[in-house]
């Protein structure tokens, strides 16, 4: 760690109605940012890490300081561009455009990441997909085991619990899964396979809901559940395979010995990962021959397998990833920093949309058993076609009074990009103009929106993706027409 990311203070947004910009787009901006970065949130805040291995809300701690000082004076016709995390210029918009426009691989979710929580709905929604297709709708009595207990990963012990499975959880870093103890997403932390599968077979047999994490290296645990037979009803991963140098811990080393191969000798240490994912891939192999489902969450680990010599590998891993095409991951983060103005919007989800059992089902297990990191929040998928009433709504309750607040209510495609910062590309003053053909479509794209972000190829391409987009529900009546746009599209 350089003495950079050493001497910063902790970050933590502010909360209550006193700004600190000159308009509630840009203080939210500059909340969600902040709380990004807020140690209850981000994996790793001393290195501005979010989540993944590097997932960047902002490049580094000078990027970080620019862009705040520029949403400071932002004026509310104006638009703030942030690429690959830093201020590459201002540009002169109107009033209706959206006051920051992100673009490249550093998004943390579009500065809306809210912690292991963002990641809930799809994993659970998922395990509960599975269920319906092989378990006859239900996981209870059934052992779920998986690899990585990172931000995105973390929240598996948790989503396969609510749908009442046991389940195990193996990382090779303590501070993980310590981590998802203290937050709620795993019930206890062991280092011993026996205490573990101990503790698991009593789950299995009372049908109990149950989840351990396991401290130990994927490869040698999944290695070792195969030698002995152990056949978990579904196995998957989610470790960040894609990532074999920094996103895999090798087998037959330490954190600190693999962290210095890193440095050293990366191409022996990337060599060294891939031999241990393609074990972690044999075993799965195995154990799936035995009677095992499993389910591909996207984690890269069975493409790099392949790379590794995986001759084996030979069947097509069941899609982990069940989201309706009908639905979109919706989140809103009260910026009062209340968790009650979290609890009314819960209920305001439950009185409009009493038919939608799937949203109903996941709402109530969330209220229950999701602990607020950071600012209060709440993720969900969301019917598309309800998504711009729904904001509506919660935009009425902040202009009747009812919430302490506005809230930022946010639409993302991905809630943790996988990239960080590109090293050494240079970053303009934020006081300087940038004009271009690509950045003014994706502006009228994000039309509506407080904040956008979008993938650095497509503006520089002038394309119009999908893209994670921001509203602030603050109450005012010419909010409800920028609501109305950007939840829309």
């Amino acid at each position: 760690m350089n003495s950079e990311t050493r001497s910063h203070p902790i970050v933590r947004a502010a909360r209550g109605g006193v700004l600190s910009c000159k308009g509630w787009d840009q203080e939210a901006a500059l909340r969600m940012l902040m709380n990004s970065l807020d140690p209850e949130v981000a994996e790793r805040p001393e290195e501005m890490i979010a989540c993944g291995t590097d997932s960047k809300p902002v490049a580094d701690w000078a990027s970080y300081l620019a862009i705040a000082a520029a949403l400071k004076t932002l004026e509310n016709d104006q638009t703030l561009v942030v690429r690959s995390g830093g201020a590459a210029g201002l540009m002169r918009t109107t009033s209706g455009a959206a006051r920051v426009l992100i673009s490249g691989d550093t998004s943390a979710a579009g500065w809306m990441y809210v912690g292991t929580q963002g990641a809930l709905p799809e994993t659970h929604e998922s395990f509960r997909a599975a269920a319906q297709r092989h378990f006859g709708g239900e996981l209870g009595g059934r052992l779920v085991v998986s690899a990585g207990m990172a931000g995105l990963g973390g929240a598996q012990g948790l989503a396969a619990q609510m749908n009442g499975a046991a389940f195990l959880g193996i990382d090779a870093d303590p501070a993980r899964i310590k981590r998802r103890v203290k937050g709620g997403y795993c019930d206890v932390m062991v280092s011993s396979l026996d205490e573990a599968l101990r503790i698991l077979k009593n789950a299995v047999r009372q049908r109990a809901a149950r989840s351990v994490g396991l401290l130990g290296n994927a490869a040698d645990v999944m290695t070792e559940l195969a030698e002995r037979g152990v056949v978990p009803d579904l196995l998957t991963d989610r470790t960040a395979a894609h990532d074999p140098l920094f996103g895999y811990w090798p087998q037959g080393m330490s954190l600190i010995e693999a962290a210095e191969m890193r440095r050293s000798n990366p191409d022996e240490a990337r060599r060294r990962s891939l031999d241990s994912i393609a074990a972690q891939v044999r075993a799965m192999i195995a154990m799936q021959k035995l009677g095992a489902i499993v389910l591909d969450f996207g984690s890269g680990i069975f493409e790099r397998a392949r790379e590794a010599g995986v001759a084996e590998l030979n069947f097509s891993p069941e899609r982990g990833a069940a989201r309706d095409d009908g639905r979109a991951p919706m989140r809103w983060i009260a910026l009062s920093g209340e968790a009650a103005d979290i609890e009314r919007i819960d209920s305001l989800v439950m009185e409009m949309f009493p038919g939608d059992e799937n949203l109903g089902r996941f709402m109530g297990l969330a209220q229950k058993h999701v602990r607020t990191q950071g600012l209060p929040a709440r993720v969900c998928e969301m019917r598309r076609a309800d998504c711009g009433g729904f904001a509506l709504s919660v935009n009425d309750l902040v202009g009747r009074g009812e919430l302490q607040g506005p809230i930022v209510v946010g639409r993302d495609f991905v809630d943790c990009g996988a990239g960080g910062a590109a090293a050494g590309e240079p970053v303009l003053a934020a006081g300087a103009r940038v004009a271009s053909a690509p950045a003014q479509a994706t502006l009228q794209a994000a039309g509506g929106a407080a904040w956008a972000m979008i993938p650095e190829r497509a503006v520089l391409e002038g394309a119009q993706p999908r893209m994670a987009r921001a509203i602030v529900a603050d109450g005012a009546r010419e909010t409800s027409a920028r609501i109305e746009s950007a939840m829309s599209r």
